[in-house]
This record gives C-alpha cells, sequence and structure tokens, in this order.
C-alpha cells in the first residue's frame, strides 16, 4: 500500500510540475518555447533520476531560490497598493457592521 501510494504521489507530482512548467513558460516566452519543453522535461527527469541525491536536492534548492526572486521584488514593488487596497476593506467592513 505504501509503495502504491508513493507511485501515484510521485506520477502526480511530475505531471503537475510539466503542467505548471508548460503553462508558466507559454505565459513567458510563447507556445513555441513551451512546445520545447514538453522534450527537456522528461530529459530532466531522467537526469535527476541518475545522479547523487545530494547534487538534485541543490540543484532544487538553487533553482526554488531562484523562483523566489521575482516575487520578492512583486511585493516589494506592489506593497503600497496592497497597503491601500487592505485600509479600504476594512474601512468597508467597519462601515457594514
Amino acid at each position: 500500500m505504501v509503495a502504491l501510494s508513493l507511485l501515484l504521489f510521485c506520477v502526480t507530482t511530475l505531471m503537475s510540475q510539466w503542467y505548471f512548467g508548460f503553462v508558466g513558460l507559454n505565459f513567458l516566452f510563447g507556445r513555441s518555447t513551451a512546445e520545447k519543453f514538453k522534450y527537456v522535461f522528461p530529459c530532466f527527469c531522467i537526469v535527476g533520476a541518475l545522479l547523487e541525491i545530494e547534487l538534485v536536492w541543490t540543484i532544487q534548492d538553487i533553482a526554488l531560490g531562484l523562483l523566489t526572486i521575482p516575487n520578492l521584488i512583486a511585493i516589494v514593488i506592489l506593497w503600497p497598493k496592497v497597503r491601500e487596497q487592505t485600509k479600504d476593506f476594512f474601512k468597508k467592513q467597519k462601515k457594514e457592521q
């Protein structure tokens, strides 16, 4: 049961990672670049399965760290707008009470 659960978790995780990568590349760079991702992703899965686990985790940590940079930039840029909208929301909440 544990092996079957692990297998299903792995398969669904790989499918979701492929999908999110495809959608993100399609949004950022267009359909032609996203189509190439369909062939590159399985190659990375095979390479990842063959490498040592410490190297795989290091690469994954670096990739995840790089993905946070655009989010942090967006948070800093959008902070004034979020603050303004939050104040407006709570003012409306007080008026409704």
